[in-house]
């Protein structure tokens, strides 16, 4: 637990700053300039390799943000406001879309598998984004393997994950979660008496460390 919230102090500014960044609803229309914007900036982030715990961070949201156009995609063809071609899904014109995103020519199929392990890391993440700081490097591996667990595989071992994980753990997930989210959506930064709320907690877990080893 204390290692978690170590990780948790490390990454908690800069993944609400990059949630601010990249905020996209359900209303938005899925030819919004601010969608392409929301992508090329989760794109810069999952490819700087020098944080991946934020990386890790970025790719379940960037599934979850495709999630979200779908749905939208879904909506503006069922409404009329987007020309329905036979045999081509929702998903496919959101690829179309996360394509014309890219400030380089990409084959489709880089897209696809960037997609792929974006899902991963949400089956991963569970119900809280922060979950996924529980896992260790490997899981990095894991993810960009492309022979080696499905999504089913991967829920599986999430399950057992979460099965064995502490109370805790789950509570202090779901109060960030909800914390960042909180104030993303009110538009208000990670100050100084949260970062400080949570070093105390952080340093609280770390006797409680010592004192058990």
């Amino acid at each position: 637990m204390a290692l978690f919230m170590q990780k948790l102090e490390s990454v908690i500014e800069p993944w609400s700053i990059l949630l601010g960044q990249t905020r996209l609803s359900c209303e938005t229309p899925s030819s919004d300039p601010r969608v392409f914007s929301v992508l090329k900036v989760l794109d810069a982030v999952i490819a700087n390799g020098d944080d991946r715990l934020l990386s890790r961070l970025a790719q379940a949201h960037l599934a979850r943000v495709l999630d979200i156009l779908e749905a939208r995609v879904a909506m503006e063809r069922q409404n009329g406001h987007l020309h329905r071609r036979n045999g081509y899904r929702n998903a496919s014109i959101v690829l179309d879309i996360y394509l014309s995103a890219q400030d380089v020519v990409l084959p489709r199929r880089t897209l696809i598998e960037r997609k792929r392990v974006a899902k991963r890391w949400s089956e991963l993440a569970g119900a809280w984004p922060l979950f996924l700081l529980v896992y260790s490097e490997e899981a990095e591996e894991i993810m960009q393997h492309r022979n080696l667990p499905d999504n089913a595989m991967i829920r599986l071992i999430a399950s057992r994950v979460f099965a064995e994980s502490p109370s805790q753990l789950f509570e202090t997930c779901e109060y960030w979660t909800e914390a960042v989210e909180a104030a993303v959506v009110a538009n208000r930064p990670i100050d100084n008496r949260v970062m400080g709320s949570l070093r105390t907690e952080t340093r609280r877990w770390e006797r409680v460390a010592q004192s058990a080893a």
